[in-house]
């Protein structure tokens, strides 16, 4: 892991740790590094290096770019990355053993690079503990759009209840009409015709009694509706 922080450096500081000749490195990944210490010697003849096709992609993985300077260069702990510190905020992430460039960040002026080592092992018990949450968060999803399911399908059945006892009502208000009309011209007769009538009041009573005994009952399913709404 790469870590990037931005405070004052001294230049004196941050030329003694440059440690690579940066003009020297190609995007192609082929580099010399020469010495004015040592005598010349010859070289053996190299095979033909096959450019690699990331470094190639693009100019901008070029260390090679003039006025750019390279500031401070940091290693990482296996040596196999090293990350370098430009002049006008730029900071590459150099593989060193292909001598390519594999990633670029802008705008850190006067930063400086660290590498941390971080065992992965430890992200293990957060993970898991995410998913946890997150399967009680679906149940508690599927059990709520399961309630609302049923008291919907619940609500509908109540109204259809309340439209027939309705229509129940009016008919009952109707019979109740008639049998006034009835009553008029036999109200003299005490014999069948009245017996007749006592029935039929009887049996209408008893209509209009049911009729309350399912509107009660249907306003006490319709107060733990509401109820099982608000929780």
């Amino acid at each position: 892991m790469l870590a990037i922080s931005s405070p004052t450096c001294d230049p004196c500081t941050i030329a003694s740790l440059l440690l690579l000749d940066f003009k020297s490195i190609k995007p192609i990944g082929i580099t010399q590094i020469t010495s004015e210490n040592t005598s010349p010697q010859k070289s053996p003849k190299k095979s033909a290096v096959k450019p690699q096709p990331f470094a190639r992609a693009s100019p901008l993985t070029c260390i090679k770019d003039h006025p750019r300077k390279g500031e401070k260069l940091t290693s990482s702990p296996s040596g196999t990355l090293a990350a370098i510190t430009g002049s006008l905020g730029r900071i590459l992430l150099l593989d060193t053993q292909a001598l390519v460039v594999v990633r670029l960040w802008k705008g850190y002026r006067d930063a400086s690079c660290l590498f941390m080592e971080i065992s992965l092992d430890s992200f293990e018990p957060a993970k898991v503990t995410v998913e946890k949450d997150r399967s009680a968060v679906d149940a508690t999803i599927l059990l709520d759009r399961t309630m609302k399911k049923h008291m919907d399908n619940l609500h509908h059945v109540l109204e259809g209840v309340s439209a027939q006892l309705t229509q129940l009502e009016t008919r009952t208000h109707h019979l109740e009409s008639s049998m006034d009309d009835l009553k008029a011209p036999v109200g003299n007769n005490h014999g069948i015709t009245y017996g007749k009538l006592r029935l039929l009041e009887n049996i209408l009573c008893e209509a209009q009694t049911g009729v309350q005994n399912i509107k009660d009952e249907q306003d006490i399913v319709q107060a733990q509706l509401q109820q099982g709404k608000e929780m």
